[in-house]
């Protein structure tokens, strides 16, 4: 226990009402804070590219809503072409790819890849970008994430930044779109193309609906 002489008690309670204050707001009456005009209609993903919802929207282990789709058909030779679309107010489930990594379980935990700038028009998506050969197979991966109405990579450090303001606003959520492709190596360019063409679709659709 810190002692504080009587002669400092006043200021120092008064510190302690105004730090309180903007704690009990979030706490209180600002638990979230949602910058989505329609948010459930993120998890629609039937509607981004030709994808197939394969696993309806549902709480995942660390209470992030996500869902699991197919692009089809898949070209010749590809084996499988999968996307996520996860959403959450807890931003510890995104933190060391556990997210992602519930989706591809083929690689290590920790295995980000490299940041790549996709050009979309309107912005450059810094997605985390994987790709690697096993014998005659090709696998490609890409995500981002989605934190306060802008992509980023790297859902920590972007919460950080915007650290004060979840304090008086609430929590924001974090949104995550990850594709994966795997197939013959003489695939490799088309599962490229399919998972650089899904991830642009992907922040439209975000863009779409969630703009106010």
């Amino acid at each position: 226990m810190i002692a504080v002489s009587s002669r400092h008690a006043l200021a120092v309670l008064a510190l302690a009402v105004v730090a309180a204050i903007p704690i009990g707001w979030h706490a209180i009456v600002a638990p979230t804070a949602d910058p989505c005009r329609d948010p459930a209609a993120l998890l629609a993903s039937e509607q981004i590219g030709q994808g197939r919802v394969i696993e309806p929207a549902r709480p995942g282990e660390r209470g992030a809503i996500h869902l699991t789709g197919r692009v089809e058909p898949n070209p010749p030779r590809v084996f499988s072409m999968i996307f996520r679309v996860s959403r959450g107010f807890e931003p510890e489930s995104y933190y060391g790819l556990r997210e992602v990594a519930s989706l591809d379980h083929s690689l290590p935990l920790d295995t980000t890849g490299e940041q790549i700038a996709l050009e979309d028009g309107s912005a450059s998506l810094p997605v985390l970008w994987l790709e690697d050969s096993i014998g005659s197979n090709f696998r490609v991966r890409g995500h981002f994430f989605v934190l306060d109405g802008q992509p980023v990579v790297h859902p920590f450090f972007a919460g950080l930044a915007r650290a004060g303001s979840q304090l008086t606003g609430g929590t924001l959520p974090v949104t995550m779109f990850v594709f994966r492709a795997e197939g013959a190596t003489s695939e490799s360019e088309v599962m490229r193309d399919q998972t650089r063409a899904w991830l642009r679709d992907a922040w439209k659709h975000y863009q779409q609906v969630c703009s106010r």
